[in-house]
């Protein structure tokens, strides 16, 4: 399974081969490449969003600098003057530019997958927020159908508070509930008194 995404020059690609998860990262003057194992992610979205007050805000300022240098050069007596004519040009420029680049700045909206001892950073809404929300739901159910198996196995052989301390984990992560975990307990007990 596969995800990609794109914002500006920021690239991000994600592939899930069984319990791994490989990610590239590219943005200018960097590219990253690493993979996690899907286990040490949390289940938590930690959701990071920006508002466009700011940057348009910011923008307005920069696109009233160049309404200003339009005034200034149609109010002057010598509108051929090659003063008021460079004035223009970079008040244009300079406060077209500026404006355009705050009002219209992609903001880094981001969902992180927390509360593992590893995390991940998606990018909100990209491609859409609803393939990126079943990739996520992907992750976090392979990764807890492995935590099941790999924990909830009942073996006589572990000592009795590492096996009780597995389930007891289990359970008070939400993976099985009192009743699986009462059950396994009690199927543990059960074997070891007929080793």
């Amino acid at each position: 399974m596969k995800l990609n995404q794109k914002q500006g020059s920021r690239h991000r690609e994600f592939e899930l081969h069984g319990s791994k998860l490989h990610v590239k990262t590219r943005s200018m003057g960097e590219h990253n490449e690493y993979t996690i194992d899907i286990e040490c992610l949390g289940e938590e979205r930690f959701y990071k969003t920006f508002s466009r007050t700011g940057p348009r805000i910011v923008g307005l300022f920069f696109y009233g600098i160049m309404i200003l240098a339009f005034i200034d050069f149609f109010l002057e007596d010598n509108l051929t003057s090659s003063d008021n004519i460079w004035g223009l040009i970079l008040g244009i420029l300079f406060g077209g530019g500026l404006g355009s680049l705050a009002f219209f700045a992609q903001l880094r909206n981001e969902l992180h997958l927390v509360g593992g001892s590893a995390q991940v950073m998606f990018l909100l809404n990209k491609p859409s927020k609803e393939e990126m929300e079943n990739f996520i739901n992907e992750i976090i159910n392979r990764s807890r159908k492995i935590l099941i198996d790999k924990f909830s196995k009942v073996d006589p052989d572990l000592p009795e508070d590492i096996q009780i301390r597995n389930l007891y984990w289990l359970k008070e992560r939400g993976l099985i509930s009192e009743e699986k975990y009462e059950e396994l307990k009690l199927e543990y007990r059960n074997l070891k008194l007929m080793q």
